[in-house]
Formats: C-alpha cells, sequence, structure tokens
C-alpha cells in the first residue's frame, strides 16, 4: 500500500548546498558537516551518504551533539573523523571511544576521566578543547585554558588536535560580541596559552552556518556547517547571502476534492467561512503527524507546483 505522508532528501541539492558552503568558507578550510539531532530530522545517516558522494569528496568531517549519535554512524559505515560536540559523563565516554571519535572537552575533569580511560585504547585519542569565549553555555574559561591544554598535552594517551569555540550571536550581521569572540579565540591560540606552551593544533573553529557566512573566517580552518548545508538559513541576514535550497521535500496526497458554496465554514470552530465558491482539497495530515497546529489558517501547501492556501484548523 502506498503511504499517505513521507518526506523526500534531495542528495543532489545537499551537495550543492556543499558547494555554496565551501564558496563561502574559503580556500584551504577543511569542512565539519554538522548531522547533530538526526541531521535535525532529516536523517543523519542519509544526509552524511549523500554529502560523501559530492564531487569535491564530501566533508572531510562530521560531528555530533552526544556519542549514541557518532556511534550509529560508525556502525552504518561512515569512516571520516566525527567528532562529539557536547560535554559528556564518564560512562558516556566509553561509547565514544567505541566509535572512534573526536573528543571535545570542556573542562579538566573531563580531561582527567579521558585519560582513564585512553589508556586502553590502540591509539591515541584526538581531542578539541573548547573555549567559552561569551556562549556561557559549554566551554572552559579563558582562565582554565592553560591547565586544560596541559592536562592533555600531559598524556601520552591523548593527541590535542583542536581548539574551538561557539558564537553567540551568529546570526547577526556586524555584531560586535561575535567580533569579540573572534579575538578571543585568535589571541589565546596564538599566543599566550597555545603557542608559549609550544603547543600547537591543527584546526581552529568558531564558525557554523552563520558564522563562516556573515563573519569573517580569517585565521580559523575549519567550520562546523549544519542547517546550511541541509538549504536552510538560521536568518535573514544569512539568507540575503547564502545560496542554499532546502534538500527536504514533505509530501502527501489529496485524498478529497469538493467545490463548496458562498459562506460555507470549514474546520472545527468555524475559524474560516468562504467568500465566494472555492474547490476545497482534503490533505490526510494533522498535528498527530507535526503538522502545526499553528499554521492553521497560516500556511501554504504546493498542489503540482502551484501554492494553495491552508484554511481552517489542523
Amino acid at each position: 500500500m502506498q503511504p499517505r505522508i513521507w518526506t523526500e532528501l534531495d542528495c543532489a541539492r545537499l551537495r550543492a548546498n556543499l558547494k555554496e558552503i565551501r564558496r563561502h568558507a574559503g580556500r584551504g578550510v577543511q569542512v565539519m558537516a554538522v548531522v547533530k539531532a538526526d541531521a535535525y530530522g532529516h536523517g543523519a545517516l542519509p544526509v552524511a551518504r549523500g554529502l560523501m558522494e559530492a564531487a569535491c569528496g564530501g566533508p572531510e568531517r562530521f560531528a555530533v551533539a552526544t556519542p549514541d549519535e557518532a556511534l550509529r554512524l560508525r556502525r552504518a559505515g561512515i569512516d571520516r573523523p566525527i567528532q562529539v560536540l557536547g560535554p559528556q559523563l564518564e560512562s558516556e565516554l566509553h561509547t565514544s571511544l567505541a566509535a572512534g571519535a573526536v573528543i571535545t572537552v570542556h573542562s579538566r575533569a573531563e580531561v582527567d576521566a579521558l585519560a582513564r580511560l585512553a589508556r586502553y585504547n590502540v591509539r591515541p585519542v584526538s581531542v578539541h578543547v573548547h573555549l567559552d569565549t561569551g556562549m556561557g553555555r559549554m566551554g572552559c574559561s579563558p582562565r582554565d585554558l592553560p591547565d586544560i591544554v596541559d592536562a592533555v598535552r600531559a598524556c601520552p594517551h591523548l593527541k590535542l588536535e583542536g581548539l574551538s569555540s561557539h558564537y553567540a550571536e551568529a546570526e547577526v550581521a556586524g555584531s560586535a560580541a561575535a567580533r569579540r569572540q573572534t579575538r578571543v579565540l585568535l589571541s589565546l591560540n596564538a599566543a599566550e596559552t597555545l603557542r608559549r606552551r609550544g603547543a600547537k593544533v591543527r584546526y581552529v573553529h568558531i564558525g557554523n552556518t552563520a558564522g563562516l557566512v556573515l563573519h569573517a573566517n580569517q585565521g580559523f580552518n575549519l567550520v562546523r556547517p549544519g542547517l546550511g548545508l541541509l538549504g536552510l538559513a538560521p536568518s535573514p541576514d544569512v539568507a540575503a547571502r547564502l545560496n542554499v535550497r532546502p534538500a527536504l521535500s514533505w509530501k502527501t496526497r489529496v485524498v478529497l476534492v469538493r467545490t463548496l458554496p458562498r459562506g460555507s465554514t470549514i474546520g472545527y470552530g468555524m475559524t474560516h467561512r468562504l467568500e465566494q465558491p472555492t474547490r476545497i482539497a482534503t490533505l490526510p495530515v494533522g498535528y498527530a503527524d507535526g503538522f502545526r497546529r499553528s499554521l492553521s489558517n497560516n500556511a501554504n501547501v504546493l498542489i503540482r507546483g502551484q501554492r494553495a492556501r491552508v484554511i481552517g484548523r489542523v
């Protein structure tokens, strides 16, 4: 039996979006595709596989939020570096290590827990230290960064690979906060914390989709796009500069077509009254399927490429 409701992922659009992201990132900058939260509902595995078929070879790396997400990708055959971005409990680190994931550390406690487990690994575990430059949600303070960097470098089972941060106001063009965060990250990387200690990192990164489009990427050699790869712009400022198209279509079928006379009301609460005889198509989609009730009398759908207004309560 044919489904009434389904989604379609356009991998050609994914790859076109990746090409646009690379144009903004600039030459020599690697792409770490963020596919957390099941690629924002698009399906992490099909998105990852679709991106890897790009003419450029696809993203150099992938990023997820949790160890379980990393393990699912690895078991499905994704063989590129997969980084877990969020903080982890010690009990979760086992899963990340089983996935061969790159670990992001946010505290000395995380480094110590990882060092205890990493000694059982065949290869050193790659580590990125996340610095809180103003987001306030994750990462270590600039004051604690030297101790964390030294602890990573002191463990023979850990390899310091990257330094990262995250914009708090990336979606706003000309954001003073974003400029300040960029300065903090670059100064700490280039001078007082790492170079003075003889430490070198392969990657320095802060830019998500909005960050790499709206804020200068100079000094960074890795970007972390998520929404942009899927064809979504996180703000009007980004949409004006980024030429991407949605890769996901949500489809259904028309199950009933009727012509109703002027004055007829539509749906629960009779929230829409017809001002003229109107041809009405019924779609078998409701809020139980994820079509939000707030779209009542406030959305459009495409029927054979033509816009049709949603009328009545969902």
